[in-house]
């Protein structure tokens, strides 16, 4: 069995769009912290309880009942950001409707990046876990306007990344604005022009807007 397929403690060295995002809170910074590794739910029964930061990426809506093990569980990272098939988008909009369903009351961070199969259906589950202040979606291309303003019901988001979400222009800038709380929200990447977001930091008001291209190009 490959050695990559069941690491706990792994190092992370990078995450989404983290680091200094001007005066706003950028996504939670996760280099240099823990993760426990899994890709199925036998990976997930062999992650000790206590584990605050797990990387899930590439399991399927049956192994999602597994993450009950984890009542301090803090940040989830389900993105695949990965080429190869077996680490793929496999949770569906039913998965991610039992992870809401499971009440994780320390879940603060999710993260999904280079996850076109992430869909309407799925950001509409997303949606309903409340206990989310910082929401990752990166490169994310397969959800709509409509379905995006239903984020508009997480009460606690202050932290958004939609960098590399193409389909976002300025049509969306009243649906972004409407996030209330919204402190940070990272647009590099986007379709949304220099005049778009001007009007987007007005909206606003103190939160930062992260649009960094240069960075970006870096870093995609």
């Amino acid at each position: 069995m490959s050695s990559r397929r069941h690491l706990a403690g792994l190092v992370i060295l990078l995450c989404c769009g983290c680091g200094d995002a001007g005066s706003g809170p950028a996504l939670p910074c996760w280099v240099g912290k823990d993760f426990s590794v899994a890709e199925s739910a036998s990976d997930l029964r062999r992650l000790p309880p206590e584990s605050e930061w797990v990387r899930a990426r590439g399991i399927p809506d049956e192994a999602v009942a597994e993450l009950a093990r984890f009542p301090r569980l803090r940040q989830l990272d389900l993105g695949t950001g990965s080429k190869d098939e077996h680490l793929r988008l496999r949770i569906s909009a039913k998965g991610l409707s039992e992870l809401a369903d499971l009440g994780l009351k320390r879940l603060d961070t999710l993260t999904l990046v280079a996850s076109p199969e992430l869909d309407d259906a799925c950001l509409r589950q997303i949606a309903r876990i409340s206990t989310l202040d910082h929401l990752c979606l990166e490169r994310c291309t397969g959800f709509s306007k409509t379905a995006f303003a239903a984020l508009a019901g997480l009460p606690r988001l202050q932290g958004l990344n939609v960098r590399g979400c193409t389909q976002i222009d300025d049509d969306w800038i009243d649906a972004v604005a409407r996030l209330d709380g919204l402190r940070s929200v990272q647009v590099a990447g986007t379709r949304l022009s220099p005049e778009g977001r001007a009007r987007l930091r007005s909206l606003l008001g103190s939160g930062t807007v992260d649009d960094d291209e240069e960075r970006w190009a870096v870093e995609k």
